[in-house]
């Protein structure tokens, strides 16, 4: 059995493909306007960002960690139809996206083995840069980007 666990927008796109699905906590497009507001950083430059946006984040980061140990070990809650859950699930491995955060702690804590896998190169290339590298795009560096 194969189980994505993802936020609960993507449940329809990934059961439409024969696939199992978990749950995560967090809203996916609160975090990406929290990067699109910070440029990309991890950490905001503004005060008001910092004294406003970084405790929000840290919910929404507590909402997905705390929601990793059931997607690996819990029926997913709406498996068996709205409201009704799916069979039981144990995870025989993880393979996780590295900044979904809490995949090394469960895996541990299991002793199954964890990839981490990332969409994105993260090793220099020709076409794309690190995608955490803050690079200006605008700037005319751009056959530069892989080689920083």
């Amino acid at each position: 059995r194969v189980r994505l666990a993802s936020h609960a927008e993507y449940r329809a796109k990934v059961t439409g493909l024969g696939l199992e699905f978990y749950p995560l906590g967090g809203d996916p497009k609160e975090l990406s306007e929290f990067m699109v507001k910070t440029g990309g950083k991890l950490l905001p430059d503004s005060y008001e960002a910092v004294a406003v946006d970084v405790p929000r984040k840290m919910v929404v980061m507590r909402e997905i960690i705390f929601s990793t140990w059931p997607a690996c070990t819990a029926p997913d809650p709406d498996g068996g139809g709205v409201g009704r859950a799916g069979p039981p699930f144990q995870a025989d491995a993880i393979i996780a996206n590295p900044p979904s955060f809490g995949h090394i702690h469960v895996a541990e804590a299991l002793s199954i083995p964890l990839h981490l896998m990332f969409p994105q190169p993260w090793v220099p290339t020709r076409m794309y840069p690190h995608p955490l590298a803050c690079l200006d795009s605008k700037r005319e560096i751009l056959p530069m980007y892989s080689a920083l």
